[in-house]
């Protein structure tokens, strides 16, 4: 038949699409998380102006400039936290249902990369 079209086929592009539904809404948005970081480094700038301010002014000690600082020892709080758990690899984690997805797919021979999308592995025969 010329306009017959295989079931199966079209079962696995259904789950491919799906598949890369479920991916794509799952991703943490990398505008998101640039927005956070600059909004983070943003108010740790402005804090340690302000900061600087303070010391030149009052001639106290840093640490009494730091108590009345609040902002700043929180911005600068969040942004350290972040570079030391690694933003960039927390925002890169394997999801979990591809990880459960790749390993169900092996018995198949087929693979799906980060994006979802589906890869068929060449038979060994």
């Amino acid at each position: 038949m010329p306009g017959a079209t295989d079931p199966a086929a079209e079962d696995l592009r259904a789950f491919e699409r799906r598949l890369s539904e479920m991916v794509a809404s799952e991703k943490p948005s990398k505008c998101r998380g640039g927005l956070l970081m600059g909004a983070i480094a943003t108010c740790t700038a402005v804090g340690s102006c302000h900061l600087l301010e303070d010391v030149r002014e009052s001639q106290s000690l840093v640490f009494r400039a730091l108590a009345s600082q609040g902002a700043f020892v929180i911005s600068m709080t969040s942004l350290v936290l972040l570079l030391i758990f690694g933003f960039k690899r927390i925002s890169r984690k394997d999801m979990p249902i591809l990880r459960n997805t790749r390993s169900i797919l092996g018995t198949f021979r087929m693979q799906c990369d980060n994006d979802g999308h589906l890869i068929l592995n060449p038979t060994s025969d």
